[in-house]
């Protein structure tokens, strides 16, 4: 069980650290947290408000898992005891599954519990389930039918990772051929090798086209090689064949090589029953994005 009462936590996976301490050989492995006061909040809201009405989901969901950590974090520490300087600039660096988790922290620090209010729609009626901290609440509304919420602190207990996130190669099923921008030339992509994106990419590639777009984009920049050559050659590449031509490979290859960079983002899944129907809804996505209105509430 999660003991959110402390104030320093294990990252999910240690980080490399800023270029003055890479003599000393340390990786960030720790991060000292406090919990968010009501100037935190009402600027947070203050950054939500700033943002145009037709804001993607997505980016606004980043917004607030970076605010939330850039105004709770103390410091991170590297190998547990040593403080590390320019904590912003790392919690940009941290990949969404990390920073997920200490976002998870900080809300529970903030409220001194571990239950969080959440709604999911159901795939076949399309109503909302809403777990609910008190699940004694009248349910005679039918469209706000509340169950017991999931305790976060039991629930979401990830595997910590020993060694940073490095370079995740992935082998195209079916390899995609492609064209460079000039159609003089033909690849034949059988591997990518990626870098995760980190959170400062998301936010970074989805402020101006959106999630789906922008998490393409994030992927592009962080391909360091294809089919196994050199990072330069690999550069020259990306550059003659471009994004749109790269990606534009089956759907259901797209959404393997996603998979693979899944436990490195902010995905968590698990299983419900609709209260509505009935319908168990299975593989669904836990909704973090839950967390800023329970820190309001």
């Amino acid at each position: 069980m999660l003991d959110f009462s402390q104030d320093v936590f294990r990252l999910l996976a240690p980080m490399e650290p800023p270029p003055a301490m890479k003599d000393d050989k340390l990786r960030i492995t720790h991060a000292q947290l406090r919990p968010l006061y009501a100037p935190d909040i009402a600027k947070m809201k203050q950054v939500l408000a700033s943002l145009p009405p037709d804001t993607d989901q997505s980016f606004k969901f980043y917004h607030i898992l970076r605010n939330m950590c850039m105004s709770a974090v103390v410091s991170f520490m590297a190998e547990e005891v040593v403080p590390v300087p320019n904590s912003a600039m790392l919690i940009s660096k941290l990949r969404l599954l990390p920073l997920l988790h200490l976002a998870i922290i900080i809300a529970l620090k903030t409220k001194g519990r571990s239950l969080i209010t959440s709604s999911y729609r159901c795939v076949d009626c399309g109503k909302f389930t809403i777990f609910d901290l008190d699940p004694a609440l009248p349910a005679d509304d039918v469209e706000s039918y509340r169950r017991p919420m999931l305790d976060y602190a039991g629930y979401y207990a990830p595997e910590y990772l020993d060694e940073p996130i490095g370079i995740i190669r992935h082998e195209l099923a079916t390899p995609h051929t492609c064209t460079t921008h000039d159609n003089k030339d033909t690849i034949t992509v059988k591997s990518l090798s990626i870098i995760p994106p980190n959170i400062g990419d998301y936010t970074q590639y989805s402020r101006e086209d959106g999630f789906a777009l922008g998490e393409i984009a994030a992927i592009f920049e962080g391909i360091v090689s294809i089919n196994d050559i050199n990072e330069s050659e690999t550069k020259a590449l990306k550059k003659s064949i471009g994004k749109e031509k790269l990606f534009r490979m089956p759907p259901h290859e797209y959404r393997q090589l996603i998979k693979k960079l899944e436990p490195y983002s902010a995905k968590a899944e698990f299983s419900y029953d609709c209260a509505h129907c009935g319908t168990t809804n299975r593989d669904r996505t836990l909704e973090p994005t839950n967390l800023f209105d329970f820190l309001t509430a």
